[in-house]
């Protein structure tokens, strides 16, 4: 079972922010899988408390978004705002990914 993470939980660091921005700039994916291989919390929280997968749905990534499902993030963590990765996407693909995936 996935647990979700509070602001509580953690705070941002700086691998953190790595990892948010990789999401977010639709690099490769084998790059993105390879850093939640070494160890990287897939579902880590930035600043407003959001996760990669929020970062990869917003950015429309489709490929990151499988990637991060397939490991493990939460599809329905909120943000600081109270927003899930749905609700941050625009791509009806990226959208279809997530719904299937349960979010």
């Amino acid at each position: 079972m996935t647990m979700q993470h509070t602001a509580a939980d953690r705070t941002p660091s700086k691998s953190v922010c790595r990892l948010h921005a990789l999401a977010a700039g639709g690099v490769e994916a084998d790059l993105l899988q390879s850093l939640e291989e070494e160890g990287a919390d897939i579902g880590a929280l930035d600043g407003a408390l959001r996760t990669p997968l929020h970062m990869a749905a917003q950015a429309n990534w489709v490929e990151g978004v499988r990637v991060l499902l397939d490991h493990g993030a939460v599809k329905n963590q909120q943000d600081r705002e109270g927003r899930t990765p749905l609700h941050m996407t625009t791509s009806s693909d990226a959208a279809q990914k997530l719904l299937r995936n349960g979010a």
